[in-house]
């Protein structure tokens, strides 16, 4: 396992452990990296053009729309694909 790959599971279950149901991130190959299935926390990727605040506060409204019917071990990913 490559060090990022150890760096954004020990991310995800200290998300976990800290009660987090969802994690939100722009990082598009974090879904990759490791598996949820078994979690009891879910991914929500935002996709835009660019990471600068105006282009992801264009996602908001669909990400408020998942976050609604999102389940522990889900990936959804907003925004461009």
């Amino acid at each position: 396992m490559r060090r990022y790959d150890s760096a954004s599971s020990a991310t995800t279950a200290a998300a976990e452990r800290a009660g987090f149901e969802v994690l939100i991130t722009v990082d598009r190959n974090l879904s990759h990296q490791q598996s949820l299935q078994s979690r009891g926390i879910s991914l929500v990727v935002l996709q835009a053009r660019s990471t600068i605040f105006d282009a992801l506060v264009a996602l908001i409204p669909d990400t408020l729309r998942a976050l609604k019917v999102i389940k522990p071990g889900d990936v959804v990913r907003i925004g461009i694909r």
